[in-house]
């Protein structure tokens, strides 16, 4: 993401701050919606964003029998 950020610094705060309002607890707690994003990111074949989003959803509680 350095490299985002460093080449778009204005692109990389909106999608920081799109991430932190996405994440926030709500219907679904933080937790739940790492999940999903961990399910989305193999259907994507991204293995970066489920390395990203597995390492998100262990500091939120998560466990890998989840």
């Amino acid at each position: 993401m350095s490299w985002f950020v460093e080449k778009t610094p204005e692109v990389a705060k909106a999608f920081s701050e799109l991430r932190s309002s996405v994440y926030k607890d709500g219907a679904l707690d933080a937790r739940t919606k790492e999940l999903i994003s961990i399910a989305a990111s193999v259907l994507m074949r991204c293995e970066k964003c489920t390395e990203i989003h597995a390492q998100r959803a262990r500091k939120t509680g998560a466990t890998d029998s989840r």
